[in-house]
């Protein structure tokens, strides 16, 4: 099946993190290659290499690494570099801690106060 596909395929280049690749593009997306150093030069650069490595002296095939994670979205068969915007901020995490603690203690003098009209308000009314 590998085989016929790339046979039947259309030879594409195209350069991923610094390596460039030149491989076989199958009608159903698939991107075969022939040179596994390439493949292993991809893993390297990129940490994935999302081709199918084909070998015809020996007849195995390999499939595609994408370390532990797909990328779902965007156009099928296009690589997309990882990475997000440049974002900054931070999160204080002791005045929110404050904050909380501020609420909790609100919170139990309102209970408190509650319990204590419930306890003392029937001897005021005497």
């Amino acid at each position: 099946f590998l085989l016929e596909k790339y046979n039947a395929g259309t030879e594409q280049t195209e350069t991923i993190s610094g390596v460039s690749v030149t491989y076989k593009l199958a009608d159903n997306g698939m991107k075969i290659i022939t040179d596994k150093s390439v493949y292993d030069a991809l893993i390297s650069a990129s940490g994935s290499a999302f081709f199918f490595v084909l070998d015809t002296e020996n007849t195995q095939f390999i499939l595609p690494y994408t370390n532990g994670f797909a990328q779902f979205g965007g156009e099928l068969g296009k690589f997309t570099e990882a990475g997000l915007p440049n974002i900054t901020g931070y999160f204080d995490i002791i005045q929110q801690s404050s904050l909380f603690l501020q609420a909790c203690i609100k919170m139990f003098l309102y209970i408190l106060i509650l319990r204590l009209q419930r306890i003392f308000l029937p001897f005021c009314q005497m």
